[in-house]
């Protein structure tokens, strides 16, 4: 609502089947950001002339809660774009927010919500048939089992408190400033405000934030740089920030596809869907040591990490083989290499010098390359034998090969090497 010359406002009709605890706590929880983050330019509810912050309106059977907000001035983010200085603006913004939240309590807030990232697998498990396209449908669900292995033992060990919840980029209102560089200046929309996980406040804004970027791990250190200066992330905190990240983009592929189904003739509920799944394909190739490395940095922090446990020394590793290996396994070079990574092309050591590999002959498509790694993750679970029994794959797969083969090469042997053949 606006009035000429006046300030403009907005009305807010909440769904029937809103109760009005949730509603008192988001308005609480903007107060709350007013008056601890005033530099956070948000909504602000207003009183009626009864002073109530809410009024019940009906229509017809159904009742609903009303309320009045400020107008919040700027531009959406989505229609910016993300150089550096504004990816850490979006993350100082972010973390303002978190700290005016540190000590904020509500029970309506304590709540179970399909967009929490603690959710965030519950969620994925859901709807993911909502995704028709097969391969997109497999894609999440192979990205879901491997953060489920790897990261979900870690998360119960992150802080918790009242988050936002929706830093995206049609939530986050910007300035415009000189060469682009815009200053991040404004939050709205409460309506996912929960109690979960500190850092996916940043994880989501960082999720967005990344959006229609060449490299989002630059896009999301410059974020986590931001946030990182105001609200000071732990080390779990930062090991886990890349793959909630992850998560965040499966949800949003999934609750798209999800509210699609449900209302199709509602764009806005896909909005960000064609962007969520190019982010998807870049995440895909991310080695994530080097990326928590460049996070690391990024927020100052040496990009090791934590001190590990010692190592062996290369003489303690290469006398400890030669007591339990046989000899015929040979080392190569006078000065064995310690090789603990590969990535494409490139073997890295435990220093991390990348050796460009010419030698091995096993990954014929590179070393992790992410279709290779998510089809064996994909036959581990569900069968790895040896050739003594039947199964439809080995003999179709074998067809496939001698296909592509001159006559006379028709016949398949298979084995884990060219030195084992």
């Amino acid at each position: 609502m606006s009035t000429e010359g006046r300030p403009a406002y907005v009305l807010k009709i909440a769904n029937a089947d809103v109760e009005r605890s949730l509603l008192e706590a988001q308005n609480s929880l903007m107060g709350r950001m007013a008056e601890r983050a005033p530099e956070v330019d948000g909504p602000r509810p207003l009183p009626d002339v009864t002073g109530s912050l809410l009024r019940t309106l009906e229509a017809g059977s159904a009742r609903h809660l009303a309320r009045v907000l400020t107008w919040v001035p700027g531009v959406p983010l989505a229609e910016r774009e993300r150089p550096p200085a504004t990816l850490r603006s979006l993350g100082r913004l972010m973390g303002l927010a978190s700290d005016a939240f540190a000590d904020f309590e509500h029970p309506a807030l304590v709540r179970e919500l399909e967009w929490d990232l603690a959710r965030g697998l519950a969620t994925i498990e859901r709807h993911v048939s909502a995704i028709t396209d097969d391969g997109r449908r497999v894609h999440v669900l192979e990205a879901a089992y491997e953060f489920r292995e790897m990261w979900s033992p870690l998360l119960p060990s992150l802080p918790v408190q009242v988050i936002h919840n929706d830093g995206n980029d049609h939530n986050v209102l910007v300035t415009p400033g000189p060469g682009g560089d815009d200053a991040v200046t404004g939050l709205i929309d409460f309506g996912d405000s929960v109690r979960s996980y500190r850092v996916a406040e940043l994880a989501i804004a960082s999720a967005y934030g990344m959006l229609g970027t060449h490299n989002p791990v630059d896009a999301v250190s410059h974020v986590a740089a931001g946030f990182h200066g105001v609200r000071p992330l732990t080390d779990l905190e930062l090991r886990l920030l890349l793959p909630l990240v992850h998560l965040r983009m499966l949800v949003s592929v999934v609750m798209s596809a999800h509210q699609r189904a449900r209302e199709p003739e509602n764009a806005y509920l896909s909005v960000s869907e064609d962007q969520a799944w190019v982010a998807l394909g870049q995440l895909d190739v991310v080695d994530q040591e080097r990326a928590l490395a460049r996070v690391r940095r990024a927020v100052g922090m040496d990009a090791t990490g934590p001190r590990r446990p010692a190592r062996r020394s290369v003489s303690e590793l290469r006398d400890a083989r030669s007591r339990l290996l046989l000899p015929s396994l040979s080392l190569s070079y006078d000065e064995p290499l310690h090789i603990v990574r590969g990535d494409g092309a490139f073997l890295y050591d435990r220093e991390g010098r990348a050796y460009l590999d010419c030698v091995n002959n096993v990954c014929h498509v590179g070393h992790g390359h992410p279709a290779v790694v998510r089809a064996l993750a994909v036959q581990a679970r569900l069968l790895n034998t040896n050739s003594r029994y039947l199964h439809d794959l080995r003999v179709e797969y074998a067809a496939r090969l001698a296909g592509t083969l001159p006559d006379g090469l028709e016949v398949c042997a298979f084995v884990s090497s060219g030195s084992e053949a």
